[in-house]
């Protein structure tokens, strides 16, 4: 998403669609892969397969806004946190590109 919104806001718009779709994907994926290898491994397998900690924080939010959890200012406030963490997180990558080339300059025909 930072990539896109060094282009333009369009390709901003693009990109978080594109994160969005994924994102919503990863709550199926991860519960098929969990299906599969409690099928695979039979019962003991089954008792070992934890459930990963940031799939119940992805769902939290979802479940806290759907169930009238949330004032209306929050979800306002986290858009504006998130949009200016996404800046830092771009400064943060500019501040570590190096600028000067690693390779010697050569002079003359290639």
């Amino acid at each position: 998403m930072g990539a896109g919104l060094s282009i333009s806001e369009e390709t901003a718009e693009l990109a978080t669609l594109v994160k969005m779709a994924r994102v919503s994907l990863l709550p199926v994926v991860l519960c098929v892969l969990i299906l599969v290898c409690t099928a695979s491994g039979g019962r003991e397998k089954a008792q070992k397969t934890p459930v990963p900690m940031f799939f119940l924080v992805f769902f939290a939010p979802g479940i806290a806004a759907n169930t009238g959890l949330l004032t209306q200012e929050m979800p306002e406030m986290a858009a504006r946190v998130s949009k200016w963490l996404l800046i830092i997180a771009i400064a943060a990558l500019g501040a570590k590109t190096s600028l000067r080339s690693d390779q010697p300059h050569v002079s003359g025909p290639v």
